[in-house]
């Protein structure tokens, strides 16, 4: 072993040149740019402890020689059968379905003197490169036992290093800031917090933090957060207000006004006590309406049809290019004479428009309807449930149309022969997926026994929700339900004059024999087709009751009527139903209820888990709405009410 203190020594004298006057050999030559992941996070405390610039291992002042005997020493004292002390572990949950499942990684100990060496000699890429490859760090530890040999050990390290960490380098590296403007609005879109009834709480506070991040994230940030303006209070809309005035660039973004979730109620005041605030009024709506040129959709409800006068009527159908249109429930005095007297009195048409709705506007009457439909060319969404909309307004609907989403449930102006020539004979309804001719059967009866057996038959396999509710429908009705039954998703039979097994029919393999002309010819046998039926709604039918649902001869809460779902029941047998013993309960089915309406539902098995989405649904999830929705967008506020709970 060398003595370090022996000033004759060669090894002695050529390590201080080397620290002192770098020769020829120690000067670092260029190497090739290897680019090096980006990464804008901050290093974290262990990252720090292991770096080879921390103030722990730093030299301070000049660089002072480290002897080759310390080195030495710790090699004799370590054992050489030992292994390694692992220095940390990592720790994560595994998602599995059994509890407690974990994965581990560990990570071998650093020695901060061996990288102090280091950072001597390399520079700062090649430190970086060498805190990642320690195997290659201890055999230049190996060969430092002169100083000719640790010059070749620098040498053949820099090579053998950077060439097997070139392939890795070259791998490109994505940061979100490089990502598509649309990938970042749609990752944003995850942050976004529907607002919630009677909460003042503030809303959107992640997204808003990422305002802060970069450029590019704050104008993806402005986008989603002004694209579709949901205004639970009168005082955001009053603050929106105020920023869309002070930057019109950020009017110029707005494509959706919400008003669904609006209410006048909060803080203690009455509907007239906020009216005083002059938050939402007819001058600060046309103001609003004024600086989004952008906005495609408006959405209302009767919580403000006392601000929509005849400007802010103007403003929304001759001053924007809107696409959708809701005024669910708007049946003041005020709002029906106005947009009255706007549609009838310009007889324009409307080129844009393709959703309107309006829902339980239930104070319009019949000349509106003949002066608005004609003027919708383009229409693909329309919903006048509970509406005074007459057959002569509903025939005059341009051909050009092409609706997809239709509801004329609970319309007594309406009469079954000229509905069932509409459905039959207009070209706007080829491509029906969803329509709705509930009838409100202690008020007035759409289809006897003889529309439904013109129209069942001319109905397009388009469809996947249609209820007619309340119709006449009897035990010779049921046969023509069958091959819809294959395609449909939900179907409503309330107040059907049926049996139980006639709704076994739904659903029980059946052979049926067809296409012979005498007894020679041989009988063509067709293929039994599953149901495809996952919401029915057997509400009033009297052959339906506790006991009859949980016989054995009913299939409903069977296997055998998988893939159904959700069976809407009337109160009384829910009642019932939610009386029984737990004992005495169905296994697998569960009763579910909201306001006025009760539901048994099938549990999901393990593993198979449907939310209910579909693309028809425009945003909803659950089974059974009753009122069209015009955006696509999350179920909430009073929209939900009419949809669900009425």
């Amino acid at each position: 072993m060398h003595q370090v203190q022996d000033l004759r020594h060669p090894v002695k004298e050529c390590q201080v040149n080397a620290e002192s006057e770098p020769s020829m050999l120690d000067k670092q030559q260029p190497l090739p740019y290897t680019p090096q992941p980006d990464c804008s996070m901050e290093p974290s405390d262990k990252d720090i402890d292991m770096s080879p610039t921390n103030q722990a291992d730093k030299p301070s002042g000049r660089a002072s020689p480290i002897p080759f005997t310390q080195f030495d020493e710790e090699d004799t004292r370590r054992s050489r059968s030992r292994p390694r002390r692992k220095s940390y572990d990592s720790i994560k949950e595994v998602r599995s379905s059994v509890p407690q499942s974990f994965s581990e990684t560990t990570q071998n100990g650093k020695c901060p003197t061996v990288e102090g060496r280091i950072d001597c000699r390399l520079s700062s890429d090649e430190q970086q490169t060498c805190r990642h490859t320690s195997r290659d760090r201890f055999a230049w530890k190996r060969h430092s036992r002169s100083e000719v040999n640790f010059r070749h050990s620098i040498t053949s390290f820099r090579h053998h290093v950077f060439k097997s960490a070139k392939p890795q380098v070259q791998k490109r590296s994505t940061t979100l800031d490089s990502l598509p403007l649309e990938v970042i609005e749609l990752i944003l879109s995850y942050l976004l917090e529907q607002p919630r009834a009677n909460d003042w709480t503030p809303r959107n506070a992640d997204i808003i933090a990422c305002l802060r991040t970069s450029k590019a994230m704050y104008f993806a940030t402005l986008s989603s957060l002004y694209r579709n303006i949901t205004l639970p209070h009168s005082m955001t809309f009053s603050k929106v207000l105020k920023q869309v005035s002070e930057d019109p660039r950020l009017g110029n973004m707005v494509r959706r006004l919400d008003f669904s979730h609006y209410t006048s109620v909060g803080f203690g005041r009455t509907r007239q006590a906020a009216s005083a605030l002059q938050n939402v009024t007819p001058r600060t709506l046309k103001e609003c309406l004024s600086l989004m040129p952008g906005l495609t959709e408006f959405l209302v409800h009767e919580h403000i049809d006392d601000e929509l006068d005849e400007e802010v009527l103007n403003s929304l159908f001759f001053q924007s290019k809107l696409r959708a249109l809701d005024f669910c429930a708007c049946f003041s005095r005020a709002f029906t004479t106005a947009i009255t007297k706007v549609i009838t009195s310009q007889p324009v048409e409307f080129p844009f428009l393709r959703r309107l709705s309006l829902h339980e506007c239930s104070t319009l009457q019949a000349p509106f309807f003949e002066a608005l439909l004609p003027q919708l060319p383009h229409l693909t969404h329309l919903d006048v449930a509970h509406t005074l909309i007459t057959d002569e307004a509903l025939l005059s609907i341009p051909k050009t149309a092409r609706l997809t989403h239709l509801n004329l449930g609970r319309c007594t102006q309406l009469t079954g022969s000229r509905i069932v020539d509409f459905l039959k004979t207009h070209d706007a309804v080829r491509e029906l997926v969803v329509l709705n001719l509930m009838a409100d059967v202690t008020r007035h009866t759409l289809l006897y026994e003889d529309d439904l057996e013109q129209l069942i038959p001319a109905l397009p396999m388009t469809l996947r929700s249609l209820n007619i509710g309340g119709a006449k429908i009897k035990h010779s009705t049921v046969p023509l339900l069958l091959p819809l039954t294959k395609v449909l998703e939900e179907l409503g039979l309330a107040f059907a004059n049926i049996n139980v097994s006639d709704i076994n029919s739904f659903f029980r393999a059946t052979i049926t024999i067809s296409n012979y002309a005498s007894e020679d010819e041989e009988m063509e046998w067709h293929p039994w087709t599953p149901c495809s039926l996952r919401y029915l709604d057997l509400t009033g039918i009297s052959s339906i009751s506790q006991m009859s649902l949980l016989d054995t001869s009913c299939l409903l809460v069977s296997e055998e009527s998988s893939p159904l779902e959700v069976v809407e029941l009337g109160d009384n047998v829910i009642r019932k139903l939610q009386d029984r013993r737990k004992s005495n309960q169905t296994p697998g089915w569960v009763v579910k209820e909201l306001g006025r309406r009760g539901w048994f539902v099938r549990q999901p098995k393990e593993g198979i888990i449907d939310d209910g989405s579909r693309s028809w649904k425009m945003g909803a999830r659950w089974w059974g709405m009753r009122k069209i929705p015009v955006a696509v967008q999350d179920v909430a506020g009073m929209y939900g009410h009419y949809m669900f709970k009425c």
